[in-house]
């Protein structure tokens, strides 16, 4: 499931650039000479970072004083220092301090104060570029101001991706999702062999019959032939396995879609105990404080805890570097010796990884070593040519060297080489900054699942249980039955539902058509019914065209796409009803099924499932999909 894709690790120890580590090696000790002594790395303070909290803290009430004061916020000195503040210390998300921001904007909203609920969404917005519900407010609010439609729809629009941007959310979003489909086709699965049952049942009791002593009394040959088809009956105490026997005794009477739709059932059914399982393990892993700590940290998000945590993790995994270069990042701004350490350490136990020694770069350039800082950045580009970053941060060590025209010539080929990207960094860099190197929430995500989910998921994914077993056993039965028994040989009439076969008295070979004798002579006004054997027979077929009709449309009502199962569209009937069911599901257990669901912060947790089962309900409904009545479909 999204397990397998969540555990393809992304990597970049290449045989290749191995090679080129190698003789760049003797660089790297230089570099490293005249770069800071190292120092311990268990002397790492996480009072910086509380004192970072506490900035921002300050610059929070201070913009909130001026909202108090009935002042308008948008162009203060309050706001300007604020996210001054955040894009000078390059933090990437605030999400409780957003949070309040939109909180603060609902309050203005309800007071009528337009104007400043919409500074407060779109603060909360640069806050956390993840808050999807900080767009869809601000959406709301341009709605009501009036002649901002199209503006309203792309923040609408915005505000449903938004959730999506991180690594994380999108994980949670794929691995809930599969969970909700995955219980959908059960469910719907289920239903199909109890509709398949209620459809092809007389025909299998008829073929019991016609298998039976001729001498038996026919009433005791019907009992029998309907004791054989419910027997499964007795075995419901027992969960789901009168389902699965249900399923290997329709077998020899469905047609080859409908044999296909079993199949499928079966199999996923022996599939559903490791499938739930490795969805337990890796939601699990999803929930668990290391992979928030270590997702928030490669986000930017700025949290009290981010310190300790990633120096746990370090200390306890000193061969993976991912959590050496995260702590330093986090600490480089305020203590560039433990930073500078750290890198050394990643960069001798990863030493393919451009990106390292970039980071290295720039912290060495930030405290004035800007030659050590050159030698680290062209080793990065000895380890990647194509590194714009590594190309962009060496032209502002020539600037500061005063190599100008080699500075030009290496902008203009970064440029070259990724113009976008250098606009952004044009735009986003000081002008005697220099840029970081990108380490995404998907490779520390990726780590962390290797490292905590791959061994739960090797036990989770073992096939030894019951229900994999059994619904193993009832496949190889079921494909055992087929090839014995062949198909049922009795068939029903369309008009009547009566089940018949070329063997029943008055069968004859003129009649062996869709319908059965006597309806045949009903309808085609043959010879062969007396008047009141027809009368008999047209009051039959009318009983049994109105209960089909009526049972079909509140089947619809109540479970759209069983109908249509029962009707003969199997493979439509079988969507629409799995799509239903997951709808169901997703909006009657949210907190189970989408514990954090990426659209949570803009609905309450339900909502969208139940607009879609509303959708679905809606569309179940329209003259396509609706089941046909039998009388209309045929005429009389």
């Amino acid at each position: 499931m999204t397990g397998c894709l969540a555990l393809q690790r992304v990597t970049w120890r290449a045989f290749a650039l191995a090679l080129l580590v190698v003789s760049a090696s003797a660089d790297l000790t230089q570099a490293q000479e005249q770069s800071p002594a190292p120092a311990d790395a268990e002397e790492l303070q996480p009072e910086a970072i509380n004192g970072l909290l506490d900035k921002v803290e300050r610059s929070w009430w201070r913009w909130k004083g001026i909202v108090k004061s009935g002042q308008q916020p948008e162009n203060s000195p309050a706001t300007s220092d604020f996210l001054g503040l955040i894009h000078d210390e390059q933090i990437g998300r605030l999400e409780s301090f957003a949070d309040a921001a939109v909180l603060e904007g609902r309050r203005q909203l309800h007071e009528g104060n337009l104007a400043t609920a919409r500074t407060a969404f779109d603060l909360a917005r640069q806050l956390d570029p993840q808050h999807g519900a900080a767009l869809w407010d601000l959406a709301g609010v341009q709605r009501r101001a009036g002649g901002q439609f199209r503006q309203s729809l792309g923040n609408s629009w915005s505000g449903l991706k938004a959730p999506f941007g991180g690594y994380w959310s999108r994980y949670a979003a794929l691995a809930h999702g599969a969970t909700w489909v995955l219980i959908g086709l059960l469910m719907a699965g289920a239903g199909l062999v109890v509709v398949l049952l209620l459809r092809h049942a007389p025909s299998l009791v008829h073929d019991i019959d016609e298998r039976l002593p001729p001498r038996w009394d026919s009433s005791w040959r019907v009992f029998v032939g309907w004791a054989i088809v419910l027997a499964p009956l007795a075995a419901v105490v027992l969960g789901v396995w009168a389902l699965v026997l249900w399923a290997v005794l329709l077998i020899p009477a469905c047609g080859v879609a409908e044999r296909r739709l079993i199949y499928g059932w079966l199999l996923l059914l022996a599939l559903v105990v490791p499938a739930i399982n490795a969805m337990w393990v890796l939601t699990s892993v999803a929930v668990s404080p290391t992979a928030r700590v270590v997702v928030a940290s490669a986000e930017r998000s700025l949290r009290a805890d981010l310190v300790t945590e990633l120096s746990a993790l370090a200390d306890a995994h000193p061969d993976e570097p991912t959590w050496k270069v995260l702590l330093a990042r986090l600490i480089a701004g305020r203590q560039p010796d433990q930073a500078a350490h750290l890198l050394r350490e990643a960069a001798q136990l990863d030493p393919s990884d451009s990106r390292i020694r970039l980071l290295l770069g720039n912290v060495l350039y930030r405290i004035g070593k800007h030659e050590a800082a050159g030698v680290l950045y062209r080793e990065a580009l000895d380890l990647d040519a194509k590194n714009a970053v590594a190309m962009f941060n060496l032209a502002r060590v020539k600037m500061e060297t005063n190599e100008w025209q080699s500075a030009e010539e290496m902008r203009h080929k970064a440029s070259v080489l990724d113009p976008g990207l250098i606009k952004r960094l044009d735009k986003n860099v000081g002008s005697a900054e220099v840029a970081d190197p990108e380490f995404g929430a998907s490779e520390v995500a990726a780590s962390v699942l290797e490292e905590q989910a791959a061994p739960g998921l090797r036990r989770a994914l073992r096939p030894a249980n019951a229900i994999t077993l059994s619904a193993l056993a009832a496949l190889l039965g079921a494909a055992v039955l087929r090839l014995r028994a062949g198909r049922v040989l009795s068939e029903r009439c369309p008009r009547c539902g009566r089940a018949r076969c070329g063997r029943c008295p008055g069968e004859t070979q003129a009649s062996q058509g869709p319908l059965c004798a006597a309806c045949d002579g009903l309808f085609s006004r043959r010879e062969g019914l007396s008047p009141q054997g027809r009368q008999e027979q047209a009051t039959r077929v009318d009983r049994y065209l109105r209960r089909i009709g009526n049972t079909r449309a509140l089947t619809n009502l109540l479970w759209p796409g069983m109908a249509q199962i029962h009707e003969g569209r199997t493979t439509l009937g079988f969507a629409l009803a799995s799509l239903f069911a997951s709808a169901l599901a997703a909006w009657r257990w949210p907190q189970q099924i989408l514990p954090s669901g990426p659209l949570i912060g803009i609905w309450p947790p339900g909502r969208v499932a139940l607009i879609a089962l509303v959708l679905l309900w809606l569309v179940s409904q329209l003259p396509p999909l609706r089941p046909i009545s039998i009388a209309r479909r045929t005429g009389r």
